[in-house]
């Protein structure tokens, strides 16, 4: 058996941390609120709304969300901890960091056409976002 593809003739469930159901707008680790949406060839759908404690220690806390997230192939949020990035890409998750108050449905629009799904979701590496950042904190260099 043949594993899932990333282009459009399959589906790909994505998860948004999402307070307000219409921006991304949460840490993963802060997040209570995740909203899953399935993308195919025909669109978009939403599928989901898992919901998860915030007042547990933190392993449990990232454990449980890691889980809530189980199916989907990428997470969009404001901010991830470097383990936390570790345990969801474990789990086969890529991590997206975008910018608080990115709206949802620019998000899902863009995932829709496939160039620009290649550039947001590489395979088997680190999301663009997070690594254009330490790109920039190497090139700024070390001022004490």
């Amino acid at each position: 058996m043949m594993a899932p593809s990333n282009t459009l003739d399959s589906t790909l469930t994505v998860a948004f941390a999402s307070g307000d159901g219409l921006r991304v707008d949460a840490h993963f680790g802060t997040a209570s609120r995740f909203l899953l949406h399935d993308i195919h060839p025909d669109g978009d759908r939403f599928i989901a709304e898992r919901n998860v404690d915030g007042q547990e220690e933190h392993e449990t806390r990232i454990a449980r969300r890691v889980e809530a997230l189980q199916g989907c192939r990428a997470l969009f949020c404001v901010a991830v901890g470097e383990s936390a990035r570790r345990r969801l890409a474990g789990a086969g998750i890529t991590a997206v960091v975008v910018e608080e108050g990115r709206a949802v449905q620019d998000l899902l629009t863009r995932l829709a056409d496939p160039v620009l799904r290649g550039r947001l979701l590489p395979r088997g590496g680190v999301a663009p976002s997070v690594e254009n950042r330490y790109e920039a904190m190497l090139a700024a260099g070390w001022d004490e």
